[in-house]
C-alpha cells in the first residue's frame, strides 16, 4: 500500500473534522484509512472514509464506522491504530477524504493508503 496522504499529529476537533481531499491514483482497487488511538476519547470515535467519482465535487460513497477506545494488556501493551479498508468494483473513485466525528478534541495521525 502506498500513502496518498499523511497528517501527523492532526488536531481533531469536537464534532466533525474533515481531512483535505486527495486524488486516488488510477488503477487503485482499494483504500485504507488509518488513525492512531493514543489520545482517543474514552467514548469512541466515528471514522468515515468518503469517496468522490467526480473530482471531489460530490461525495456519494460514505462509509462510517464507530471505533471504541481500545485497550492494552500486559501481553500486548501497544494500542493499535484504528484501520478500516474499502474496496470497489469497476468504477474507481477519483478522490478520497476522511471525516472524523468525536465527542471531544484530541490529536491523531491520520493516513489514507491506496493499493
Amino acid at each position: 500500500m502506498a500513502e496518498i496522504i499523511r497528517l501527523n499529529n492532526r488536531l481533531v476537533l469536537s464534532g466533525e473534522t474533515l481531512t483535505p481531499s486527495v486524488a486516488i491514483p488510477q488503477g487503485t482497487n482499494r483504500c485504507t484509512l488509518r488513525a492512531s488511538r493514543a489520545q482517543w476519547p474514552a467514548t469512541g470515535v466515528t471514522l468515515d472514509a468518503q469517496f468522490s467519482f467526480d473530482g471531489g465535487a460530490t461525495w456519494p460513497m460514505i462509509m462510517p464506522t464507530f471505533i471504541g477506545p481500545g485497550t492494552t494488556s500486559a501481553k500486548d501493551p501497544v494500542l493499535r491504530d484504528a484501520v478500516i479498508g474499502f474496496g470497489w468494483g469497476a468504477r474507481t473513485p477519483t478522490h478520497a477524504r476522511a471525516r472524523i466525528v468525536a465527542p471531544s478534541q484530541f490529536r491523531s495521525d491520520v493516513v489514507i493508503e491506496a493499493d
